[in-house]
């Protein structure tokens, strides 16, 4: 009996509960570490034990001899108690995950969100060695590196599942290539490498920052919430600091040593964060299949997971509010700085402006997250965007002043900054309905917005026009071309609110016609 109860309890540690994880039990193994993150609940068999209700065929099938061979030597090398892990939301080991989180978010997309500095240097300023280069191509370069970014994270779900004792080694690995990426760049005379190697740039970067994804459920439970906007504040943080610091540069030392000291930065700060990035639960010696022999099942289990959940109605309508609310946001995000050198303003008061815009996200970030603890998100998330369409259609529409501008990126930058915070739970939701793993739809969550932050400003851009014979007078919307970026991206944002609302109905309807066991999953998440 003690043996059964020992092996129940190793299949289910990773969705116990801190109520219940942080409880002296029976000793268990690391193999049941980070090669799984589910957030199913725990029930009781007649015999007593505790097992685990997902109905996964890939836990009902037969193992193979390397699956086994990993069992053996983490038990023998591994082995810990329950009452032995640190605890979760909070306490000195949380906090420390928190913080190494942090600073990733701001080096990494901080750095990724100040691609305005850089693209008015490249369109306005004749020392840059790309001036005169199309504005498309340039504009797309920041557009590719938070494309990549987020496009990442997802395809390698797969490998750092069936590999966790590797996610250390290969972290560490990808800050040396972006690194050595952005050195490269600062040789380019010419967008189109240049784009490549920023793409290079954001794919290592993404992979860096997946273990946040990947272990913020062990760290964060009842105040994911509120871990979600400390962490996705750094961007606006990285986003504050950034282009003030780049702009400085640029207009110093030039852009080649601007990017090399900007590398040197990324490689001191990633390798400390990522040191943070400790797993609470314990990670196997070795991976649940063998690199050595490459067969199907070994290319089944690199596979992201199943993203069927994903395709429910709820999922629907709140992946639809995801992608235009990140098409408005990140076309005003990376074309906010043209649009003040096209009012007239310096290089140095559009920089700052940027600076603005995400300092307001970062307010935004710690406004929704705790917000997202307290109330249905659904609701929130239709306010968020209500705020940013009438910001946008009333302030943005009208601005000819720097004040007026002021005010639109504070109030755009609040609204919406924090609206990346609905993603656990969103996640969250759709993982309980299904009881499926809650992380693999969060990654699908944020390749879905690393398609939206592509998509979206192209579109924008198709609609910006040359200000031509357009004038300064105050009757006219949209002022120096931007009318229909205006209407572009308050359409947007109108629009997601408008499925936040049907997605509120939904959940409630679904709620409704679900049984106790997914209510009780539903409330556990």
């Amino acid at each position: 009996m003690a043996t059964k109860t020992s092996t129940a309890i190793e299949q289910v540690l990773p969705s116990i509960p801190p109520s219940v994880a942080t409880t002296p039990a029976p000793s268990i193994h690391g193999s049941i570490a980070a090669s799984e993150f589910p957030l199913v609940p725990i029930g009781r068999s007649r015999e007593g034990s505790t097992e685990r209700h997902d109905g996964s065929d890939e836990e009902r099938g037969d193992t193979t001899e390397s699956q086994s061979v990993s069992r053996v030597q983490s038990r023998r090398n591994s082995e810990v108690l329950a009452s032995d892990l640190a605890p979760v939301d909070g306490g000195r080991q949380a906090w420390t995950f928190l913080a190494g989180c942090f600073v990733l978010e701001a080096v990494i997309f901080g750095y990724a969100y100040s691609s305005g500095a850089y693209q008015d240097y490249h369109l306005h300023d004749p020392r840059s060695p790309m001036y005169g280069q199309p504005a498309a191509a340039i504009s797309a370069i920041g557009t590719l590196v938070i494309g990549t970014q987020c496009f990442v994270p997802i395809l390698i779900r797969g490998f750092v599942r069936t590999f966790p004792h590797l996610i250390r080694r290969v972290t560490l690995i990808c800050i040396g290539i972006g690194v050595c990426s952005l050195l490269i760049c600062s040789f380019l005379t010419n967008v189109i490498p240049m784009l490549i190697f920023q793409s290079i740039y954001g794919f290592s970067t993404g992979i860096v920052f997946t273990p946040v994804i990947l272990y913020l459920n062990e760290w964060w439970n009842a105040r994911r919430g509120l871990a979600t906007g400390i962490i996705f504040a750094g961007s606006g943080i990285g986003g504050v600091f950034f282009p003030i610091t780049i702009n400085a540069m640029l207009d110093k030392i030039g852009f080649p040593w601007t990017i090399r000291i900007m590398a040197l930065m990324t490689l001191i700060f990633s390798t400390g964060a990522t040191l943070c990035l400790k797993p609470r639960l314990p990670v196997p010696t070795v991976g649940r299949h063998s690199l050595r022999s490459f067969d199907r099942s070994l290319l089944k289990a690199l596979l992201p997971g199943d993203l069927r959940p994903m395709l429910a109605p709820l999922a629907g309508l709140n992946e639809m509010a995801f992608f235009v609310q990140s098409c408005g946001w990140y076309t005003i995000s990376l074309y906010i700085s043209t649009y003040c050198t096209s009012l007239g303003f310096s290089s140095s008061t559009a920089t700052g402006i940027l600076s603005a815009f995400n300092a307001a996200a970062t307010v935004g970030y710690l406004i929704l997250g705790p917000l997202n603890d307290k109330f249905v998100y659904t609701k929130v998330m239709c306010a968020s965007m209500l705020i940013c369409s009438l910001s946008a259609f009333l302030l943005l529409g009208f601005s000819r002043s720097l004040p007026m501008v002021i005010l639109f990126v504070l109030t755009f930058g609040v609204g919406g900054g924090g609206f990346t915070t609905f993603f656990s739970s969103v996640a969250r939701d759709i993982a309980a309905f299904s009881n499926q793993d809650s992380s693999t739809i969060f990654l699908g969550l944020v390749f879905l917005r690393g398609t939206a932050s592509v998509i979206g400003p192209l579109v924008g851009a198709s609609l910006y026009k040359d200000a031509g014979k357009e004038t300064n007078d105050f009757s006219i919307y949209g002022t120096r071309g931007f009318r229909g970026v205006v209407i572009y991206v308050g359409t947007t944002m109108l629009i997601g609110s408008i499925l936040a609302i049907v997605a509120t109905w939904q959940r409630k309807k679904d709620l409704g016609r679900a049984g106790d066991a997914v209510r009780e999953r539903w409330q556990s998440q």
